[in-house]
């Protein structure tokens, strides 16, 4: 990570299939107060423009996702990144987190 080394992706997504999403929910832990290095990799390979991109993540200790929200949305300068909606969770409780996850997923207007 210091180093800023992008890792490869050891599979990808063809460009027809990510064009049929409008919404892309982005889910990943926090390391070292950002994004994993492979996320990076994932957002600087595919063009996420136009979409809107809704992230989750768990932590131990980061729950405002210290510079990675900041970071997605510098990422995907062209899409939507639901900054203030995101949902966050310790990783120390996540077996705990299904009702949570509900919640969050119905205010957004995903789950009834």
């Amino acid at each position: 990570m210091n180093s800023g080394t992008r890792p490869p992706l050891f599979s990808h997504i063809d460009s027809e299939t990510i064009a049929e999403y409008d919404v892309i929910f982005l889910g990943f832990p926090i390391w070292w107060y950002d994004l994993p290095m492979p996320v990076w990799s994932f957002l600087e390979e595919y063009d996420l423009s136009g979409k809107t991109i809704i992230p989750f993540f768990t932590h131990n200790g980061s729950s405002s996702g210290a510079s990675s929200i900041s970071t997605v949305a510098e990422l995907c300068l062209d899409s939507t990144v639901l900054a203030d909606d995101y949902f966050t969770y310790s990783g120390n409780n996540v077996d705990e987190a299904q009702s949570d996850v509900d919640e969050w997923l119905t205010e957004l207007g995903y789950k009834n």
